[in-house]
């Protein structure tokens, strides 16, 4: 065997650069066996992730913003409303050659027929629109037929009435400013429970909406007509199912039967303040759902 220092110049480099070779094929089988690579792709995985969760939270919030819409009138809509309130193309182009004929729509019903927009964008748009305050018979309709005004008492038409707050969708709650994706459905899960709501203030009782977006929603939706609710003896009921009742909790329902047990019966809705710790102005709507 040759020594290192009898090989000449050029046998030495070849030599270093294949042990370089050797060396460099040993530290990546190392890396690989060990997953260097594939932790890396989970990071990328998770960073991919990251980029989604962070584009569907922009989407949410443009829709948020596109719901803060003012009452308009839809006779004069322009691209930009249009697009903001989902409008396509086609129905904006129905619109305007039928308001090239010298027309105009007068009712949501007539916007409907001559853009052809589904139902379900119809019951969200309705509540923004606002026709001019003028007699019907001076103005041409699809049918070019005279209607009499209404007399000042009249009730409003079915498409000029608030939205029920108990036939709303998620999707319709959310044009109120404040209100997003899990406060819609928060909403929704809390009317559900109760099998309705029986007055619009216990949108209040919602955990997580503020004052002033409540005051909004008044704005939209209303209570048109009350359920039929199947209320709970509040006497009768056991802790679970007064446990199950949305306004208490666990707590408040052995306390109620511990006060039954004591007193016999509780004989007013006076004193479920005492015995539950909720508000005055709260018993006065969970009352509604329950009978002594």
């Amino acid at each position: 065997m040759r020594f290192h220092f009898w090989f000449n110049r050029q046998e030495r480099s070849g030599i270093f650069f294949l042990l370089l070779i050797i060396l460099s094929l040993q530290l990546l089988h190392f890396c690989i066996n060990e997953g260097y690579f594939s932790k890396r792709d989970a990071k990328f995985a998770l960073d991919t992730e990251l980029h989604q969760e962070l584009i569907q939270q922009r989407k949410a919030k443009v829709l948020q913003q596109r719901s803060a819409i003012y009452l308009f009138n839809p006779n004069f809509i322009s691209d930009y409303k249009a697009y903001i309130l989902g409008l396509s193309a086609d129905e904006l182009d129905r619109l305007r050659n039928f308001r090239e004929h010298g027309k105009q729509v007068n009712n949501a019903r007539e916007f409907q027929q001559v853009t052809r927009v589904s139902d379900s964008l119809l019951n969200i748009l309705t509540p923004y629109f606002r026709f001019p305050q003028q007699k019907f018979q001076d103005r041409p309709t699809l049918n070019q037929t005279k209607v009499s005004d209404k007399p000042a008492n009249a009730l409003p038409s079915e498409v000029n009435r608030k939205l029920d707050l108990n036939e709303a969708t998620a999707e319709q709650l959310r044009l109120v400013r404040g209100i997003g994706p899990k406060l819609s459905q928060r909403i929704v899960k809390f009317r559900d429970k109760l099998g309705g709501f029986m007055v619009k203030e216990q949108l209040y009782d919602v955990y997580g909406l503020e004052k002033n977006v409540v005051d909004q929603a008044f704005q939209l939706f209303a209570i048109n007509e009350t359920p039929e609710i199947e209320k709970l003896d509040l006497n009768t009921a056991t802790a679970s199912e007064l446990a199950a009742f949305t306004y208490f909790n666990w707590e408040m329902a052995e306390r109620i039967v511990a006060k039954r047990t004591e007193v016999g019966a509780i004989r007013s809705f006076d004193e479920l303040p005492d015995i539950t710790g909720l508000s005055i102005d709260k018993i006065d709507r969970i009352k509604l759902y329950l009978h002594l």
